[in-house]
């Protein structure tokens, strides 16, 4: 699974966003914001890393369980492959 190309995120006046490009603009409306939890999960996934992967970074950099952080970025994902933004 990757993201698909064309969103760019970046960090603006300390929260991050992703902001859609291109044609993706026209289908997107708007800019998504991420909270400091999901930055990790976006960045796992440009990065290729399973949602077990993703879930243990979490764990390390977070107070959550494995568990807790597995199903959030299962949800996550769910929500992204729902919304066209990540590509399998």
């Amino acid at each position: 699974m990757k993201i698909k190309e064309g969103f760019i995120k970046r960090k603006v006046v300390g929260k991050w966003v992703v902001v859609p490009t291109e044609k993706l603009s026209k289908q997107y409306n708007g800019i998504i914001e991420l909270n400091d939890t999901a930055n990790e999960i976006w960045e796992g996934i440009e990065k290729g890393l399973s949602a077990e992967e993703i879930a243990t970074a979490i764990v390390e950099d977070f107070e959550v369980s494995y568990e807790n952080a597995l199903q959030d970025i299962h949800q996550m994902i769910e929500k992204m492959v729902k919304e066209g933004i990540i590509e399998e």
